[in-house]
């Protein structure tokens, strides 16, 4: 797995949590379940 495989935030990989894929101005990233939270109310 590259680097585009891990959560954005914490670098966590689909070994270690699952992953939600999302795309934000025409880029798709992922993020870990646990860092979601963060991402849909804007904290960090």
């Amino acid at each position: 797995m590259g680097k585009e495989d891990n959560c954005e935030r914490c670098g966590a990989d689909s070994d270690e949590r699952a992953l939600v894929e999302y795309q934000f101005k025409g880029e798709k990233k992922n993020i870990c379940v646990r860092c979601l939270p963060q991402l849909i109310h804007g904290k960090g």
